[in-house]
């Protein structure tokens, strides 16, 4: 899917945080999220987007793609 075709029901942007803070923030977005919907996440934290794919295994997301060079995805929440 291209990134231009995805809609997001939230948008979460954690950049400048540093740990623990981004997985506390997308956590409890998440957590307030309906199956199927779409969360957007902005990250300027490389280590983030290194664990962009646990988050989103813990949370029982899709990962849809990534957008602007890198510095942000969306997942979809499929449980």
């Amino acid at each position: 899917m291209q990134a231009e075709q995805i809609h997001p029901d939230v948008t979460v942007d954690v950049s400048g945080l540093m740990c623990p803070m981004p997985g506390l923030k997308i956590s409890k977005a998440l957590k307030k999220m309906s199956s199927d919907e779409i969360i957007e996440v902005r990250s300027n934290n490389p280590i983030v987007k290194k664990f962009i794919p646990m988050i989103s295994k813990k949370f029982g997301t899709k990962l849809l793609g990534r957008f602007d060079d890198d510095t942000g995805f969306y997942m979809q929440k499929v449980q």
